[in-house]
């Protein structure tokens, strides 16, 4: 079990810390997204 934790947490060849930070900055974006879709789609149903 501590090898999968030291492979998940670890840079090079055989770690997965990038793909894991470039998908949360990717998920993110699509909250921060999908925040102001709905917003913006809010303001223009009110009106």
């Amino acid at each position: 079990m501590a090898e999968v934790g030291r492979a998940l947490l670890n840079y090079g060849d055989n770690g997965y810390i990038l793909p894991f930070e470039v998908i949360s900055i990717l998920l993110l974006a699509a909250m921060v997204g999908a925040i102001v879709i709905a917003k913006t789609y809010n303001k223009k149903s009110n009106n």
